[in-house]
């Protein structure tokens, strides 16, 4: 329902505007309320929009200066500049944001299962979006390898890796691996 984004993007602004007046812009308190808004104006659409890349921007830059460029925190702030670039079809910087979230994941002990996975996933789509359909089938295969290893069989996380594998299939004009990935997708939803 789009009122419920809508209301989502309204609320994470206020939150940000809040602790923008408490703490700062720069503050790591702003930058990850930044992060709930900048996923809710990507759900919301927006994902395109100069201001929504900017607000990414500026929550990717606080993080570095406050935590470090190594940080795995920083890792869900590159993930969602990496689908704003998508969005506006920058595959650059998506690439460079998403190879550098799931890179930052995988380093970490505490990130390095699904939330590695779900890094994984984004890039894949990245991938798949800039028409580099070999490396994104790869990619998303590896994220599956996870999931399977971690999750129910029925979870819904399995069924949206499936769903992006299956278009990477589709677009690399492998059309019978495709309906064989979505045909598994659909009975998990």
């Amino acid at each position: 329902d789009n009122g419920l984004y809508e209301q989502a993007e309204a609320t994470a602004q206020s939150r940000v505007d809040i602790l923008d007046g408490r703490y700062g812009r720069t503050s790591i308190e702003v930058a990850n309320a930044s992060d709930l808004l900048v996923r809710a104006l990507l759900l919301n659409g927006k994902g395109a929009a100069a201001g929504t890349r900017a607000i990414a921007e500026l929550s990717v830059q606080t993080k570095e200066l406050r935590l470090g460029a190594t940080h795995v925190d920083l890792a869900i702030s590159l993930i969602n500049l990496g689908d704003c670039c998508v969005e506006a079809a920058d595959y650059r910087c998506a690439l460079a944001a998403l190879e550098r979230a799931v890179a930052l994941r995988a380093t970490s002990s505490a990130t390095n299962g699904v939330p590695l996975a779900e890094a994984q996933d984004h890039l894949g789509r990245a991938l798949t979006a800039a028409g580099r359909h070999a490396e994104a089938v790869r990619t998303l295969e590896r994220s599956l390898q996870i999931k399977q290893s971690l999750l129910a069989a029925s979870d819904v996380g399995i069924a949206r890796t499936l769903e992006a594998l299956g278009l990477a299939h589709q677009r690399r004009g492998d059309y019978s691996q495709a309906g064989v990935v979505v045909r598994r997708a659909a009975r998990i939803q």
